[in-house]
């Protein structure tokens, strides 16, 4: 659930619920721009108008399985990752409310005994994106991808 709170008069103004089953992402909330705060599922994102405090739409993940990071790159780019330590680069068109890939990883291969996810996402300085992953027997690696503008 949502809710909006009046600063001055620390009253609830406006409750949102909503049913969506969170992703194993450390930022399960992502404002997109000055209107758009995106929740995120595993499989879907609900984009909700914070100057109107509406849920606008709903958008069902299609690219590569279940979200476990995002992270905001600028008001309508952001990286995602994925299971298999995917990542994806998405183009967010604010006006249509859509996301199209404009840039990917080459997909690991599934494996039962091991499931690979991308835990976080940073930006370095050389403009490197560094995805950190972590495996079901505790171990973890660092990988490090050159971006798309």
């Amino acid at each position: 659930m949502i809710q909006f709170l009046k600063k001055k008069s620390k009253k609830i103004t406006k409750t949102i619920k909503y049913d969506l089953y969170f992703s194993d992402s450390n930022s399960d909330m992502l404002l997109m721009n000055k209107n758009d705060l995106f929740l995120l599922g595993s499989q879907d994102i609900l984009i909700l108008d914070i100057q109107n405090k509406i849920i606008i739409k709903k958008i069902k993940i299609e690219f590569s399985g279940y979200l476990t990071s995002i992270y905001k790159l600028s008001d309508n780019i952001l990286l995602a990752g994925y299971w298999c330590n995917y990542i994806e680069q998405i183009e967010y068109d604010a006006i249509k409310k859509k996301f199209k890939v404009i840039s990917k990883t080459s997909k690991k291969e599934y494996n039962y005994s091991s499931l690979y996810e991308t835990s976080s996402i940073a930006i370095l300085k050389n403009k490197l994106i560094a995805a950190p992953f972590n495996n079901n027997f505790g171990g973890s690696s660092l990988i490090i991808y050159k971006y798309k503008y």
